[in-house]
């Protein structure tokens, strides 16, 4: 944790100077709006799980599908508004220095809502009391992690930080969704997540 947290701010520093590391850190705590809502809804989602996942029925499993869908697709909508907004809210709450941060802002929120996936599998592990299988997904994500930032910010600078750990996030929810699914399968969710994370992607771009 001490690695994936620090390592990115330190090479930030060493490569960029202190003014890139300020748009990182200014962008995190921005692009952070994300977790609390992830992890306020978590609160929820995680003794459903439990409770339907422990009926171990095909209607329990179907609910389990559907709900996380639901959810899904409300953290994709709140990530989106930040994305949307990131810029009124850096230009408002911050000087004319801090607003490259606001390029920051939607690399750090795609980091949290590739996670999605890892909320679904991590839960599916604890069920199977495979907790072991979480291991590989952090592994990746570590590794993974401080090679892009080795190789992104350098060129990239702070956005090239906050791309690093998007696309370890990503990776690490693939591993886990892996797992996930072969230890406790469920009705699958690929194809509604996919056609969720193209649309927020193509009005990202536009």
């Amino acid at each position: 944790s001490l690695v994936y947290s620090s390592f990115d701010k330190t090479m930030l520093n060493n490569n960029k100077g202190l003014t890139s590391l300020g748009h990182y850190e200014i962008g995190a705590k921005f692009g952070s709006l994300m977790k609390i809502l992830m992890d306020s809804l978590g609160k929820s989602w995680s003794p459903f799980f439990m409770r339907k996942a422990h009926e171990n029925t095909v209607d329990a499993k179907n609910e389990i599908t559907c709900r996380f869908i639901e959810l899904a697709f409300i953290y994709m909508v709140g990530g989106f508004f930040i994305i949307c907004f990131s810029e009124e809210m850096i230009k408002l709450m911050t000087t004319k220095s801090f607003y490259p941060a606001m390029y920051v802002v939607p690399a750090y929120v795609y980091g949290y809502l590739f996670s999605i996936i890892g909320r679904l599998a991590s839960n599916q592990i604890m069920v199977a009391e495979k907790m072991h299988y979480l291991l590989p997904s952090n592994a990746v994500s570590i590794v993974l992690n401080i090679f892009l930032n080795i190789l992104l910010i350098p060129k990239y600078g702070a956005v090239g930080a906050a791309i690093a750990t998007a696309i370890a996030s990503l990776c690490s929810s693939f591993v886990l969704g892996y797992f996930g699914s072969r230890l406790y399968p469920i009705p699958t969710v690929r194809k509604r997540l996919l056609g969720m994370y193209a649309l927020i992607m193509i009005f990202t771009v536009v």
